[in-house]
């Protein structure tokens, strides 16, 4: 009897997981975590980490939303154009990156080909690998190119994305 209520208990868990979670008890089991205090990103598959890097996020002007939410769209290649007007202080060019994943309107995780520094103190000006001034984004997580690949291929709509 004990071994029928676990299994029913197990399915109940696994039907809740796949009705909580867009994408199903796949999403459920799979989490990225950003800090925004390290610049880094953490990919965990149920307890396991997968995948960690550094990055950039947004500066103190215009920074990155903290919170819980969820890979929404999945789009590769994405092109960004600015929501903000022609002479703005953070006008834009349009840009592309190979893989994006968003998780609000306006804000992705995504790689950015034009930055040759992630990690610690690439949110606030400095002087970059390329030796440029730089500061960090305009909200979106940038993450290295070979890490966003394999953050791309391995998320599925719905996955939790917790910034902290």
């Amino acid at each position: 009897m004990a071994r029928l209520t676990a299994l029913v208990l197990s399915a109940l868990l696994g039907l809740l997981a796949a009705l909580s979670f867009p994408g199903g008890a796949e999403a459920a089991s799979k989490r990225i975590v950003v800090s925004i205090a390290e610049q880094r990103l953490y990919a965990y598959d149920g307890g396991q980490l997968v995948i960690s890097a550094p990055v950039t996020t947004g500066r103190p002007e215009m920074p990155t939303p903290r919170g819980t939410f969820a890979v929404r769209r999945k789009s590769s290649p994405h092109l960004f154009t600015s929501p903000f007007p022609v002479g703005h202080p953070f006008y834009y060019a349009p840009v592309s990156s190979t893989y994006a994943l968003q998780f609000l309107p306006l804000y992705y995780l995504h790689d950015a080909p034009w930055r040759a520094s992630f990690g610690p103190g690439t949110n606030t000006w400095h002087v970059d690998d390329w030796g440029r001034r730089r500061t960090g984004s305009l909200g979106c997580v940038n993450v290295p190119t070979g890490p966003m690949a394999r953050l791309f291929h391995w998320a599925s709509i719905g996955t939790p994305v917790i910034i902290q």
